[in-house]
């Protein structure tokens, strides 16, 4: 069994191992022909490194005499099941197809998928999980420190990972481990932090002793999860790890690391020692996969620089993990805290940090999608500066249609500067489409020169952008039809962004009607393409879809975002993990960091975009945005609804709002970004509220950058009132 284990250890520098014994013994038979395909993954879903399945349906035509299963173009092995076990640690995009073999020597395999491995993954705890969307982490995993996958809609189509937290008795141990098997679980975590009182809290010798019951063929068990990371765990880890190698019938298939150390600054530096230190002495001492599933900066002695130097060491530490195969998964462990945490528990609002967790350790061409059987998809990818030729699109290649003869395009405008709407279809990422400055209402159309079976498209914006616009087609260039509207894009540079609808539509033309500008100039398209098949034969029709996706973003430089330190009340607290729940002492009230372009609801996540990239400060004076004055708040006794109504000033893009019970602002209820001069802030800290008080601040765009007008006086919410604060203060 143990050399059986080893040689698992030996092979995990190979790009892609697969189990070759068959899972269970298929029958053959020669029913009538079916539907021949790959079930699990579906196409783009994202996987979990290490071990995973592909399963496919019975190809009934013929009686079978094996299958065979390619991935990335290679055979890998064969069975006469219709599930294969396999394995990887390269987080890229993969592609797999399954052929079959039958006894009269004919074969036929299935469309070709593809599917994301990723490493990343999360521990989710209920209070911690309630408001933080996994698939919009493009987290492939999770675990709870429990036997059962937690519920609600943010977990749906995640891996859940069991743990076995703490447990004393063989047989109990021996019928979980095998309901785990049951239950297709690849994976078990083991006995978390049994070398502290308030945790696990059992013996080297205790969890020894057990350690048979817990053994299981079918399944991989973890280490024992102590708090002191291995390397420094000279009195658990170390000997615990001595007794197993010294008998040939225990071993432990991975190790699982916790690391926590009390002195870490964050910042790269504190990547390089975490990963040669931590979790590569882990590899060189035992030779056993690695995951890592707590791990993160702690809370002390936060300073103004505490927020940022957590998110380098995110952005640093990640893509190490990610080139190191022997790494299988990572789990990031979040505080509730603006400084050091991911999110806010609350609401599930990022931090900069979580913002870096976000945009890293996914693979290169990834898009997050939804089964097939979802609705109609909205993405905003990763900056880049490619436009796919072809794309695979629910299993069926497509083609650009822009990349063939006879399209045109034309453009509700064109900037005299060389902005031609033939720029948008040239093929030449460094020219582009622009439409005049200072319009909302601009559109873009290509003529695809005759009908066409539309099922996807990708536009590559200037920072110059639309954050609102609507997909139109049409069969005679005058009457358009909206199939998917879009809302809430950013403004930068090389945004890429895929829609795909939710069947293909008949179209000849169509149009990006563009609603709202991310900057004060125009909209500018460097590339766009139009894909389908014209094999397909389409009678449907779709109807309009809205769906909202935050980008996935860069850290910024230290100097390009105008960035104010976390502000905390005099009461400071501290965060305490026991078992799967997190209790805190103490009252913090953090007000989260106001970085350059970031959006807070204090209720919900919401679907505001966050970008981080550009400056911001006072860089055209001419440009800067007048003084903003609040004209009417109004609220009900018992209300959590405050009605605002601003002046019009000149050079206003939007305006950030602020609602305070403290006439100085010492505490900020509610921080948010909005278009409009009149709306509705809602949010249950307003709830029975006697005072409040509202200022805001205009804000332009100029070169990019954003320049923020000086405050407004505030003003009593009912009542009229005047201030002293400093809108630098």
């Amino acid at each position: 069994m143990k050399q059986v284990r080893k040689l698992l250890a030996i092979v995990l520098s190979i790009a892609i191992v697969i189990g070759l014994i068959p899972v269970a013994n298929g029958k053959t038979n020669t029913k009538a022909a079916e539907t021949f395909a790959i079930t699990t993954p579906y196409d783009n879903a994202l996987v979990a490194s290490g071990h995973f399945d592909i399963k496919w349906s019975e190809a009934t035509a013929k009686t079978v005499k094996s299958y065979s299963v390619f991935l990335d173009g290679q055979k890998v092995g064969s069975t006469q099941s219709t599930s294969m076990d396999c394995y990887t640690t390269k987080v890229e995009m993969h592609s797999a197809y399954v052929e079959a073999e039958y006894t009269d020597g004919t074969t036929s395999k299935t469309d070709t998928i593809k599917f994301g491995v990723s490493k990343k993954g999360l521990g989710l705890a209920t209070d911690m999980g309630r408001n933080v969307d996994l698939k919009d982490m493009g987290c492939s995993w999770y675990y709870n420190w429990g036997n059962s996958p937690s519920t609600g809609s943010q977990y749906k189509g995640v891996e859940f990972v069991p743990m076995l937290w703490k447990e004393t008795n063989g047989n109990i141990i021996k019928n979980k481990v095998q309901g785990f098997v049951d239950k297709g679980y690849k994976y078990v975590l083991d006995f978390n932090e049994p070398d502290l009182g308030d945790q696990c809290n059992m013996s080297v010798d205790d969890v020894y002793n057990l350690w048979p019951s817990i053994m299981n063929d079918n399944i991989n068990v973890s280490s024992p999860v102590t708090a002191i990371w291995p390397q420094s765990s000279k009195n658990w880890f170390q000997p615990f790890m001595e007794k197993i190698n010294a008998r040939d019938d225990l071993d432990v298939d991975f190790i699982s690391i916790h690391c926590y150390p009390d002195d870490w600054d964050g910042g790269a530096e504190m990547a390089d020692w975490f990963v040669k230190n931590v979790v590569d002495w882990a590899w060189e001492t035992y030779h056993k996969p690695i995951w890592i599933t707590e791990f993160s900066k702690r809370i002390n002695n936060p300073t103004s620089n505490t927020a940022r130097k957590t998110a380098e060491f995110w952005n640093a530490v990640m893509p190490l993990l990610d080139e190191r195969e022997y790494v299988e998964r990572y789990a990031g462990f979040c505080f509730n805290n603006a400084n050091t945490g991911l999110w806010l528990y609350n609401t599930g609002e990022l931090t900069l940090a979580g913002e870096m967790y976000r945009s890293n350790g996914n693979p290169a061409g990834y898009e997050p999608s939804v089964e097939p059987e979802g609705d109609s998809l909205y993405t905003f990818g990763k900056r880049t500066t490619i436009l796919d030729d072809n794309v695979s699109v629910n299993g069926v290649q497509c083609t650009n249609y822009i990349r063939q003869d006879g399209v045109s395009v034309t453009a509700s405008s064109e900037n005299g500067n060389g902005g031609k709407a033939s720029n948008a279809i040239d093929n030449n990422k460094d020219t582009r489409w622009e439409s005049k400055h200072g319009s909302d209402n601009e559109y873009i159309t290509v003529d695809l020169g005759s009908e066409k079976n539309v099922k996807q498209l990708q536009l590559l914006w200037e920072a110059a952008s639309a954050s609102d616009y609507t997909v139109e087609v049409s069969n005679d260039g005058e009457n358009f039809t909206s199939v998917v509207t879009v809302t809430g894009g950013s403004g930068t540079a090389y945004r890429l962004d895929t829609v795909t609808l939710k069947t293909a539509t008949k179209a000849r033309y169509i149009k990006i009607n563009c609603k709202s500008r991310t900057t004060i100039y125009g909209y500018s398209i460097y590339e766009m393409g139009i894909y389908g098949t014209d094999a397909a034969k389409v009678d449907e029709t779709t109807t309009a879809e809205t769906t909202t996706r935050r980008p996935y973003v860069t850290l910024p430089p230290a100097d390009a975002t105008e960035t104010k330190s976390a502000q905390t009340t005099t009461e400071q607290s501290t965060t305490t993990r026991v078992g799967n729940t997190t209790t805190k002492t103490g009252e913090t009230n953090v007000i989260a960091s106001e970085q350059e372009g970031t959006t807070v609801d204090s209720t919900t996540q919401g679907n505001e975009i966050t970008t981080l990239n550009g400056a911001s400060g006072d860089n055209d004076k001419s440009l800067k945005p007048n003084k903003a004055k609040v004209k009417k708040a109004t609220k009900a006794k018992a209300s959590k609804k405050v009605s605002i109504l601003l002046k019009k000033t000149k050079c206003t893009k939007k305006f950030q709002i602020q609602i305070s019970k403290s006439k100085k602002f010492k505490k900020v209820l509610v921080k948010k970004i909005v278009k409009k001069t009149k709306f509705t802030v809602k949010s249950k800290k307003l709830v029975n509220k006697k005072k409040l008080y509202v200022r805001a601040r205009g804000i332009a765009v100029v070169n990019k950058k954003r320049v923020y007008g000086d405050r407004s006086e505030e003003r009593r919410v009912g009542k009229e009132c005047r201030s002293r604060w400093s809108p630098y203060h």
